[in-house]
């Protein structure tokens, strides 16, 4: 496990260098938490792969995975998608706290990675109780809490729609959807 304070210096570069980065990208993917953004990637990949007739061994190189990735990725055959949450303070900010930067997306392509709220939360809380161990409370308490809970989920998309004017175009992909 990384320290506090080398992890806090890693999201501040992190937060510096993504405007830079993101001028790498042809189309991002933008998705709360546990609404499948690991998923839809794995299965985009294989989507690209086989329409561009490239080899398996290109798989996990053909999405960059991390703005380091980003900063140096370049492919003149695949278009640049970039999976991401895009809320490097997640842990950290309340639902009312929270002011995501859409900016660096600005005249791009997205698409909007969506879930059955109540589906996304049971998952974050399992994810968070059981397989990392970063919340402490039950279920009841996690869907009403301000860091985690539905407010946050809703706040999340209501400023992707605020600011769905400064993207290209976009298309939502609800997580059902995919899955059937």
């Amino acid at each position: 496990m990384i320290g506090y304070p080398l992890l806090k210096l890693r999201i501040a570069a992190a937060h510096l260098l993504f405007p830079i980065a993101s001028q790498n990208i042809d189309i991002a993917a933008l998705g709360y938490p546990k609404t499948g953004n690991t998923w839809f990637s794995m299965q985009l990949r294989k989507l690209l792969i086989g329409h561009y007739g490239l080899d398996d061994d290109r798989l996990k190189n053909i999405i960059p995975e991390s703005i380091r990735e980003l900063l140096t990725h370049r492919n003149s055959v695949v278009p640049t998608i970039f999976v991401t949450h895009n809320a490097p303070y997640f842990h950290k900010e309340h639902a009312n706290q929270m002011k995501l930067n859409h900016k660096p997306f600005e005249g791009k392509k997205v698409i909007i990675l969506i879930r059955e709220p109540k589906d996304t939360l049971v998952s974050l809380f399992m994810h968070g109780r059981h397989r990392e161990e970063w919340y402490k409370k039950d279920i009841s308490q996690f869907v009403f809490d301000s860091t985690y809970g539905i407010e946050k989920y809703v706040q999340y998309y209501k400023q992707i729609a605020r600011d769905l004017p400064l993207f290209e175009s976009y298309l939502v992909v609800r997580y059902e959807d995919f899955h059937e």
